[in-house]
């Protein structure tokens, strides 16, 4: 530790800031964006050799030998605010990251400079030079903003990598002063407050939802749907009678619903691709062949392009196989053109919680608190989906119909079998054909041999995915529905 050796009134600055920082982590331990067990409080060890090779100065070293750090397998994610992530000191990444926070080492080599620019009147103050006395306290995200603080003046710039400005509302009308040099990694001439005016604001926003964690789509909702979020802090008693058990349960419900929206409108999705195929590549590849029919004049060639002619033929038989069927999904699942009916998105939703309760369990990696917290959380959102259950339910067709195309491993199984079905047919229809090529169409016979050969042998047909599904049993627990009388799976 570096404290002995720096003034008094450097440790108050520097205490100051970690206590800070501490702080706001801890109020998105309290929002459920992080876990308890996420926080690491310092002292911590701080690789000082490669800190001094950065000619950094010792009262950054001892503030990130002080400041807490995050174990992000605790975390939502890694996003943090204004676009940031997550700084951790102890990662020598990290340190190289904070002396060049705006990339503008690489950005001035693209440019053909670098460190190697000619150093003009103003000296070292042109090149991506960050001051010793500097650090980060966010990483930048995605051409974002990123948060330096400088010890020196005790005093925090939130920093617009794109842009020649601030990112700090409370500064958003201050003018950007003249710039004097090219450093990209300059910031003075940008608007700044003191630093512990900025944290104690970021923990005020954060409890005031003027700011929501992540920010960056990490909660599994799109950054643009900060209201959402808002919404469900300020339902459940945020930020003083928060009850976060109901707010994550709410979440977990909230984005199985997005998915199921999503499943729900696959219907009509794959109508529409399958008569796309038909309409263009499908039509076009019959064209060609049928063109080639009418051009070739050897008995090589007239065969092979009735080879190809056959070939689309067939494609076109299934393609026109497989819309029959997705037109009947689709009228199933979306009568009078409407698939977002509340009872199929409810039905996927008990699905899509039931799935990611299964693989939460099943979680190898995840750590053993983390795993449990989030299976009581999926479960109870689960119960609380099947609840909404009532006595409008649709006949047990419609459910039965969701249920099929939906529960991934019953679907993939279907899947598997009408593939292979279908393989099997394909290969016996192409033995068929072979029949006619006469023996003196050598080209003809041999492309058809290799193609039979590929229909054998292809990685998927080898591989063991069919005998594992085909062998698949749906297991009745794996049936929600089934407990309401109105679904039946075979």
């Amino acid at each position: 530790m570096l404290a002995s050796e720096l003034p008094p009134t450097t440790r108050a600055k520097v205490h100051r800031v970690a206590d800070l920082m501490l702080e706001i982590y801890s109020t998105l331990v309290d929002m459920q964006y992080l876990e308890p067990e996420a926080i690491r409080k310092g002292p911590h060890k701080i690789n000082i050799t490669l800190s001094r090779e950065q000619e950094i100065d010792d009262s950054v070293i001892y503030l990130w030998q002080i400041l807490p750090y995050l174990n992000l397998a605790y975390a939502e994610a890694s996003g943090f605010i204004f676009g940031g992530t997550f700084v951790d000191f102890r990662d020598d990444g990290d340190i190289l990251s904070s002396r060049d926070p705006m990339y503008a080492i690489a950005y001035d080599n693209q440019e053909g400079c670098g460190l190697d620019c000619e150093v003009d009147e103003n000296g070292e103050l042109n090149l991506p030079y960050m001051r010793p006395t500097m650090t980060t306290l966010t990483n930048l995200g995605n051409h974002q903003c990123a948060m330096i603080y400088d010890v020196k003046t005790d005093r925090i710039w939130i920093t617009d990598q794109l842009g020649d400005g601030t990112c700090d509302p409370a500064l958003k009308d201050v003018p950007v002063g003249p710039k004097f040099n090219n450093n990209r990694n300059d910031f003075t001439h940008e608007p700044s407050r003191p630093a512990a005016e900025v944290l104690k604001d970021i923990v005020k926003w954060y409890r005031d939802l003027l700011e929501i964690p992540g920010g960056d789509g990490d909660y599994g909702v799109s950054e643009w749907d900060h209201d959402i979020l808002k919404d469900f802090y300020e339902k459940n008693g945020w930020p003083d009678n928060f009850d976060a058990h109901t707010f994550k349960i709410d979440l977990a419900r909230y984005k199985a619903k997005e998915v199921a929206k999503r499943h729900a409108d696959m219907p009509r999705e794959l109508v529409e691709q399958l008569l796309e195929w038909q309409q263009g590549y499908g039509k076009e590849s019959l064209e060609k062949a049928t063109l080639m029919m009418d051009l070739t004049i050897t008995v090589d060639g007239i065969w092979t392009a009735k080879l190809e002619h056959w070939q689309a033929q067939q494609t076109q038989r299934r393609n026109a196989k497989q819309l029959e069927d997705a037109h009947a999904m689709f009228d199933l699942l979306c009568p009078q053109n409407d698939c977002q009916r509340p009872a199929t998105i409810l039905a996927l939703e008990i699905e899509q919680l039931r799935s990611e309760l299964e693989h939460t369990i099943a979680d190898r990696y995840a750590r053993p608190i983390r795993r449990a917290r989030q299976a009581k959380i999926l479960n109870n959102a689960w119960k609380a989906a099947e609840a909404d259950v009532t006595a409008d339910i649709p006949d047990a067709r419609l459910w039965d119909g969701v249920w099929r195309i939906n529960v991934p491993f019953y679907a993939d199984a279907q899947y598997c079998r009408d593939e292979l079905d279908c393989r099997m047919r394909d290969i016996k229809a192409v033995q068929d054909w072979l029949g006619q090529v006469p023996d003196d169409a050598h080209m003809a016979r041999e492309l058809v041999r290799y193609q039979l050969d590929e229909m054998y042998h292809h990685d998927w047909y080898e591989s063991m995915r069919p005998r594992r599904y085909l062998s698949f049993q749906m297991r009745e627990w794996l049936d929600p529905l089934k407990r309401y009388g109105v679904c039946s799976v075979a």
